[in-house]
């Protein structure tokens, strides 16, 4: 771009208010010729002294069908890894790429699957006992607790989508029998309500509210 910069800044949801802080000068008087592009899922997951301070500009995903075909063809991945990326990266290219070719990736997203089938079905000292290994988590590989709750997230925007006779839609395609039998018994209120936590314990913990506390009425608010 010739005499312009352009610098990118992914994950800026995931900014707590401390880094939030540091960047309220830099937005608000950037340097000449500079532009700064904070990427975040939606408006809403920014904090908003720096949502406030930005133009919003809405990117729509790419068809799963043309990020499928983009891993077989240009990264050489099978079929039905391709697919299975596509789908769960929401129509994000680098992220699908990211996952087929990180298979530990996709391990950690069956382990948090896994934890959280195992967290409906325990009684509330299981889960405050979950609660205080996840606040563990949070000290000791944070970025893995942030993962987990993306997961936890989309799995419930899934049971709705079921719910509402939509499957093709859904992002966890691999888990389609287990999304009908969870959205079979869990109402529309209740899986938007785990949504709405689980968003309000992420916005939680990046303005460093006491993670255990915060974790722990996660765990015990989710169906």
């Amino acid at each position: 771009m010739g005499r312009w910069r352009v610098y990118i800044i992914g994950d800026a949801d995931r900014l707590n208010e401390e880094a939030s802080n540091c960047m309220l000068k830099t937005l608000e008087e950037p340097p000449s010729h500079t532009i700064l592009v904070l990427l975040a899922p939606d408006e809403d997951s920014v904090l908003p002294t720096i949502s406030s301070r930005c133009l919003h500009v809405a990117l729509r995903p790419l068809q799963r069908r043309l990020v499928a075909d983009g891993l077989v063809r240009l990264w050489g991945a099978e079929q039905e890894q391709a697919e299975t990326a596509a789908a769960l990266s929401g129509g994000r290219p680098g992220y699908a790429l990211t996952l087929a070719g990180e298979p530990e990736r996709m391990s950690r997203r069956k382990a948090a699957l896994e934890e959280l089938a195992l967290l409906s079905g325990m009684p509330p000292s299981e889960r405050i006992n979950k609660a205080n290994t996840l606040a563990k988590m949070f000290t000791d590989a944070r970025a893995d607790l942030y993962d987990l709750l993306d997961v936890w997230e989309g799995w419930w925007r899934d049971v709705l989508i079921v719910r509402a006779s939509a499957s093709e839609l859904a992002v966890n395609v691999d888990q389609l029998p287990t999304l009908a039998s969870v959205a079979g018994r869990v109402n529309a209120q209740r899986a938007s309500g785990a949504i709405e936590l689980i968003q309000a314990t992420r916005r939680q913990l990046f303005e460093n509210v006491n993670p255990r506390l915060a974790l722990e009425a996660l765990t015990l608010g989710l169906p």
